[in-house]
């Protein structure tokens, strides 16, 4: 708590500065977190895992030349848009190997929706104490799958099991969800990978 009224703190005397400098109303304001973070959740701490505490983060967009009137947004957005939403707030198009999707509409269209189906969810580095692992999450659905050790896969309901205690890989009534989920991980994989190859 400390910390974050910190940030509020610093903010506040960034936007004095541009205040003074005429800069305020002509200055976007973009505030994330580069994880989540487990505080005690499964009886973890630090970050890594799939979990939705890990890879859930905060993120605000201020931009006074759009609407004063604040919208939450809980569509599935990402950090590659960010790089795009800067692009396009400059009026800049953005090269044609990015990812992200421009998060700008949000500001000034109150029905815009990106739509998304899916993201993919990666810790992909091999460190002797974190399990790399890989997986997809839907609005409904998450599943992962440990990448070097031997581990079970995990599938969860986010809709019933917000808190993600009940894995249902192994349950027989869930095994086409399972597949399809899997399927669908994958496609998207070697989409991305063979994009990669031809540039």
């Amino acid at each position: 708590y400390r910390m974050i009224t910190e940030i509020d703190d610093e903010i506040g005397a960034l936007r004095n500065v541009l205040e003074k400098k005429g800069l305020a109303e002509n200055t976007i304001f973009i505030v994330m977190g580069d994880n989540g973070y487990f505080t005690g959740d499964r009886q973890l701490a630090d970050k890594w895992l799939m979990y939705d505490p890990s890879i859930r983060i905060p993120l605000i967009i201020f931009d006074p030349r759009m609407s004063k009137k604040s919208r939450v947004v809980s569509d599935m957005v990402l950090n590659i848009d960010i790089t795009k939403s800067i692009l396009d707030f400059a009026g800049i198009k953005s090269p044609g190997n990015y990812q992200g999707q421009s998060l700008k509409p949000y500001l000034n269209r109150p029905a815009y929706s990106l739509h998304r189906d899916f993201i993919l969810i990666e810790h992909l580095w091999k460190l002797p104490d974190i399990p790399s692992s890989e997986g997809i999450r839907t609005d409904k659905w998450k599943y992962f799958r440990y990448r070097f050790i031997n581990a079970p896969e995990e599938l969860y309901d986010l809709k019933n099991d917000p808190m993600e205690t009940k894995n249902l890989a192994q349950e027989k009534s869930y095994q086409k969800i399972l597949r399809k989920l899997r399927h669908k991980f994958t496609r998207k994989v070697q989409q991305i990978t063979e994009t990669h190859r031809t540039r």
